[in-house]
């Protein structure tokens, strides 16, 4: 998909809310790592979870962030 295609397709504001999404998305995965990595450590073998949610959020993160680049 050439940029002129990709620029009809999805209009300006909507990549600039992707991109945003991806942003925040990304200091979400971070946030929910380190507190997993931190609870984990401390000894509640329970926040497992957090860190393996974190790890979906990233991976979300990075997605919405491909789609704002080629939404451009």
């Amino acid at each position: 998909m050439t940029k002129n295609a990709a620029a009809a397709r999805y209009p300006s504001s909507w990549a600039a809310f992707v991109g945003i999404s991806g942003q925040i998305f990304m200091a979400l995965a971070v946030l929910l790592g380190a507190a997993g990595l931190v609870i984990y450590l401390s000894g509640n073998e329970l926040a497992l979870m957090l860190i393996i949610v974190g790890f979906g959020v990233f991976v979300s993160a990075i997605g919405l962030l491909t789609a704002a680049r080629g939404a451009r």
